[in-house]
């Protein structure tokens, strides 16, 4: 902190209160105010959310994130109508599924034809301590969530300029975006309830474990981080 001559002349020729007084200036002055404590996840909970993508005019396509730590480690994502951009050719007309479990990403496209299969290895569920790897900004902003309602956040920052965007009250996610591309979701209300451990179950089929021939191609892969929940579960587990 910076205190000009005026103010040292002035303190001075009046003494100790002037000099009290200036010291606590300089404090409040020079103290950084503690970043807010990062939130974590309920072990289990359902939510819906909204996928956003100006490029593709996807605008609050509706879809669900169902989340077990304390059981499975699982999360399941269902999106209702689009599937997540580049996913697969044409996938963003279609309805998808992915699981993320310990093995992996999975993904099944059934209107694509596209059978379970594995998408990314040795990439599971976000832990509930999600935002490991983010830093707050700084930074306010009033954002929405799923069902519009505005909300006062904290921005927190990740690599490659990945946001997301916290209730400053309750904590409550509200939104997240991947940087580049500027793909996001708007959460819903989180509903705490018990996620019965039957819901994260893969298909019964033998497919799920072979791996998703469509993505063998360099750029597939990078299309694979248009999803916002993949890259953070790629920034949880350290493979970003």
């Amino acid at each position: 902190c910076f205190f000009n001559n005026s103010k040292s002349r002035f303190c001075k020729k009046s003494g100790m209160k002037c000099f009290v007084f200036v010291s606590l200036l300089a404090l409040i002055c020079c103290t950084k105010a503690a970043d807010p404590e990062k939130p974590t996840w309920p072990t289990e909970f359902f939510s819906p959310f909204g996928l956003y993508d100006d490029l593709l005019f996807l605008k609050n396509a509706t879809a669900q994130f169902y989340y077990n730590w304390d059981q499975v480690q699982t999360q399941k994502l269902i999106y209702d109508t689009h599937c997540f951009p580049l996913a697969h050719i044409n996938a963003v007309f279609k309805a998808c599924t992915m699981w993320f479990n310990s093995v992996g990403i999975y993904l099944e496209i059934p209107g694509d034809d596209i059978e379970c299969c594995l998408m990314i290895p040795d990439v599971g569920a976000v832990p509930p301590d999600f935002l490991r790897g983010f830093n707050y900004s700084g930074k306010n902003a009033t954002v929405f969530d799923y069902s519009g309602k505005m909300h006062e956040t904290y921005v927190w920052d990740g690599v490659d300029d990945f946001k997301y965007w916290t209730d400053v009250n309750t904590g409550f996610d509200v939104q997240f975006q991947d940087g580049p591309t500027g793909v996001k979701w708007a959460w819903g209300d989180f509903t705490v309830t018990p996620q019965d451990p039957s819901i994260f179950a893969l298909p019964n089929n033998t497919t799920c474990q072979n791996k998703c021939k469509f993505f063998m191609a360099e750029e597939h892969t990078k299309g694979l981080l248009r999803d916002p929940m993949i890259k953070l579960a790629m920034t949880a587990h350290g493979k970003l």
